[in-house]
């Protein structure tokens, strides 16, 4: 998957969705953000099997595909982005 999306819509979908993924689960799954392309836009999806929430960015899909990630990635890569330099 290679795609070209704003960062700061990236930051705020993330932290929009993470808000909905659970602390702790028995299900280690339940603990990602679900990325994936469609054409001309990025979908960040979470879920704690009781809701779900689906954000899509607009973006330059260049190779399409999906990934899971987790959450912690994200705030970790989140303080990190907001780290001035």
């Amino acid at each position: 998957m290679k795609v070209l999306i704003s960062r700061n819509e990236l930051l705020d979908a993330v932290s929009t969705v993470s808000s909905i993924i659970p602390a702790r689960s028995t299900q280690p799954v339940l603990a990602n953000i679900l990325i994936s392309t469609g054409e001309d836009k990025l979908t960040l999806t979470g879920t704690d099997r009781e809701q779900s929430l689906f954000i899509n960015i607009p973006a330059e899909v260049e190779e399409p595909g999906s990934i899971a990630v987790g959450a912690k990635c994200f705030q970790i890569l989140s303080a990190l982005w907001m780290t001035p330099t």
